[in-house]
């Protein structure tokens, strides 16, 4: 479930960036922007799926261990895909304005 919502979410916000940039008229060559967000938001889900995985099949105590370990690595995850996010929303607002 938790890697399906991660998926989701990420597919929303990468076609919302995508939307955005089309709308805005931002020139094809400027949207490679969005391919660190897309690339941060793959390898965020495909932890996640395979934490996911992981965990289903081992014994509760494993499971327990492997999320725990998994855990100190949240902070990166959620890291790289806030910056590499707030880079595409911020050429679009560069280009948007007019300052880029």
């Amino acid at each position: 479930m938790a890697s399906a919502l991660a998926a989701a979410g990420a597919a929303v916000m990468l076609a919302t960036l995508a939307t955005l940039y089309w709308a805005r008229g931002v020139p094809l060559s400027r949207t490679v922007a969005l391919l660190p967000a897309a690339a941060a938001c793959l390898w965020l889900s495909n932890a996640i799926r395979r934490l996911s995985l992981e965990v289903s099949a081992a014994p509760l105590d494993v499971g327990i261990a492997r999320v725990k370990a998994a855990a100190k690595n949240v902070p990166a995850w959620v890291t790289v895909v806030a910056w590499t996010s707030f880079a595409a929303v911020a050429l679009l607002f560069l280009y948007s304005a007019k300052l880029f």
